[in-house]
């Protein structure tokens, strides 16, 4: 029984798992043990063994022995290391840009014309909706409600950058006064 552990640990050390690959570096390699320092230069053609990526641009290495830290662009590119890449690498999202134009036509077309130019604009106005103020301040710092047997009013608040603060106040759902 001894002998079979020490087998399987033997056999679990030597394979990979899902998220390890058996890479060999390129030129000017830079194996490092401490992201924020350049690390020790290892030969064109060395292998090692890569695993889980990080946010910083690293991938946690083994490098004979050693454990320690290695950037994608040291890795020699194959078909096999790419498709590791695009599997493990995270992909930058895909930002759209509209032109202005299109910008102010889509308020134009989900507000009306008054509400969705002074939406565009960044200009604030009674009797709009509490998304038509979103759209301007973006998220209040807080609400606060009350709700009567009658109606339901909100105050909220916005804590500006230049320590100054904004309320603004709703009425079953529409804008009703301001202050600032």
């Amino acid at each position: 029984m001894k002998y079979l552990i020490i087998i399987a640990i033997l056999f679990s050390s030597f394979a990979l798992s899902a998220q390890q690959l058996k890479v060999t570096t390129s030129e000017g390699t830079f194996f490092t043990t401490d992201t924020s320092k350049s690390g020790d230069l290892i030969p064109k053609g060395a292998i090692l063994i890569i695993g889980k990526y990080h946010i910083n641009g690293y991938f946690d290495a083994e490098y004979d022995g050693q454990y320690g830290y290695i950037r994608p662009v040291s890795i020699l590119q194959t078909p096999e290391v790419e498709a590791y890449f695009n599997t493990y690498i995270p992909k930058p999202k895909k930002i759209e840009y509209i032109s202005d134009a299109q910008k102010k036509r889509n308020l134009i077309k989900l507000y009306g014309v008054r509400y969705g130019t002074d939406i565009f604009n960044g200009t604030i106005r009674m009797g709009m909706t509490k998304k038509m103020v979103k759209e301007v301040l973006g998220e209040p710092s807080d609400i606060n409600r009350t709700v009567t047997a009658y109606s339901t009013s909100e105050q909220w608040v916005y804590e500006k950058e230049s320590s100054k603060t904004e309320y603004y106040y709703f009425d079953n759902g529409r804008l009703s006064s301001w202050q600032d």
